[in-house]
């Protein structure tokens, strides 16, 4: 009983310090600024999980366009038992403050695609850009 507690809080502890590094980089080497969306593009894939007893097994297509992907999972017997997942590949232009020069830059969003489609050329999206290395990049 004792093993499992000490094994269950290293491991917390571990995810712990790893959130805490990423933040502490963040706060000293990023600084928040304004990009403007170039692009968006959804993409998608194919995905079954074969989810067996011992083993579970994941299956993916390469990406496609959505409209490709649901047509394909819907009109090819191979795919009848695979979901649709996805994202948006949202392209931008920001001004570095490394060298403070414009650069372009993407970041690949998973998650609900209705919501992330809404994202069109010309928005502006806050990001967090290096203050030392150019076209280094995080989501806010």
């Amino acid at each position: 009983m004792r093993a499992d507690i000490i094994a269950v809080s290293v491991v917390a502890g571990g995810i712990a310090i790893i959130a805490a590094t990423d933040r502490m980089d963040t706060a000293f080497n990023y600084t928040e600024v304004t990009a403007v969306v170039s692009d968006v593009k959804a993409q998608c894939y194919l995905e079954s999980i074969d989810d067996k007893v011992v083993v579970k097994t994941t299956t993916t297509t390469d990406t496609l366009s959505c409209e490709e992907a649901d047509e394909l999972r819907l009109t090819h017997p191979a795919y009848l038992d695979y979901k649709t997942k996805g994202g948006v590949k949202v392209k931008f232009e920001y001004i570095s403050p490394a060298d403070n020069q414009q650069h372009s830059n993407w970041f690949w969003i998973k998650g609900d695609l209705a919501e992330n489609r809404k994202l069109k050329s010309g928005d502006e999206i806050q990001i967090y850009a290096s203050k030392e290395t150019v076209r280094k990049v995080k989501q806010l």
